[in-house]
């Protein structure tokens, strides 16, 4: 699809379902790292790392917050794109394939102290494997890193290379995020990989996290809900799980 109206009337069509849909979800939120929650702290210079497959949970999630979502620059992400705007995020054109360089000059230049979203398994993956981009562009930002892990009950998957993920309506999902890792400005390449390395590390970890705490959540245990739709979040740290 290239027309560029039609784009934009798919990815518009796009936000308001993934934006009612998640509305029939009970979500839990678990900020392992107080002060480092996206809906209350969003525009503070941070980079928020979560895998491709979640992209349509936590667009509308996150939506309306400010941050920047770094999209590829082919048609496919077009349509996102154009998806997330609409939801309320911005985005910024660019990947390790295509545009890359520009995009970072971009946040460098332009995006001072905003937080930015990458997918570091994006655009082509291999699933779930931590590309060396997100701690590149740390080093030479300043930002933190945040990983943000989720886990779904039953899940529709798509058969796409990272198995796009689509929440059952009325059905469970955890959101847990750890961190924050900073990456020194000027490291050679053997620190920026052991950074990344260990960012992988956590980013799995907020992954499994998540997981355990459905898990728990399934059993019976009482988790506090967290609505993805409040306007106003209260200034307290979100309560933890005991």
């Amino acid at each position: 699809m290239r027309n560029p109206i039609l784009v934009r009337l798919a990815g518009w069509l796009l936000s308001q379902i993934c934006r009612l849909w998640l509305r029939t979800l009970r979500v839990h939120v678990e900020d392992a790292t107080p002060g480092h929650d996206p809906r209350k702290y969003g525009n503070q210079g941070r980079i928020y790392c979560f895998w491709h497959e979640d992209m349509l949970t936590l667009a509308p999630l996150f939506g309306g917050t400010g941050i920047y979502v770094l999209i590829s620059r082919s048609h496919d992400g077009e349509l996102i794109s154009t998806a997330m705007e609409s939801l309320g995020l911005h985005s910024i054109r660019g990947s390790t394939n295509r545009g890359g360089e520009s995009a970072i000059k971009e946040i460098m230049t332009d995006l001072d102290g905003i937080s930015i979203a990458i997918t570091p398994d994006g655009p082509r993956g291999p699933r779930r494997e931590f590309q060396p981009g997100a701690v590149f562009l740390a080093s030479r930002t300043g930002r933190h890193l945040i990983p943000v892990g989720l886990a779904y009950e039953r899940p529709w998957r798509l058969a796409s290379w990272d198995r796009s993920v689509i929440p059952r309506p009325f059905s469970r999902v955890v959101l847990c995020s750890v961190g924050p890792l900073p990456v020194p400005n000027g490291v050679d390449k053997e620190s920026l990989e052991k950074h990344r390395l260990k960012i992988s590390v956590l980013l799995h970890e907020s992954t499994e996290r998540a997981e355990a705490l459905l898990r728990r959540w399934r059993k019976g245990e009482q988790l506090p809900l967290v609505s993805p739709e409040a306007k106003a979040v209260e200034e307290t740290p979100l309560s933890k799980a005991a």
